[in-house]
């Protein structure tokens, strides 16, 4: 199953970790490239869940469209006052 997710937050994560376990294919979005170079470069991102590691198969873009597109299901998770100035 294609997911898509809006949100890079510890909630996001734990949530595409969960779903990761049924073998989907999982894109995340983050407005942070920094964040998104520190997932990558290290596998994890302490300051968000530290000690849990991210696994390789989970994608990560700073581009809202290539997270949605094709995308069969979308989880919005960013914080209730950013929802709006986010995917309109």
């Amino acid at each position: 199953m294609k997911i898509g997710v809006i949100g890079c937050g510890a909630y996001s994560l734990a949530i595409s970790l969960m779903l990761n376990k049924n073998n989907s294919d999982i894109t995340i979005w983050s407005e942070s490239e920094e964040k998104i170079r520190i997932i990558n470069k290290k596998g994890q991102i302490d300051s968000i869940l530290p000690y849990i590691k991210i696994p390789q198969n989970l994608k990560f873009t700073t581009d809202l469209e290539t997270c949605v597109k094709d995308k069969e299901i979308i989880f919005i998770m960013v914080a209730a006052q950013f929802v709006s100035s986010t995917i309109i």
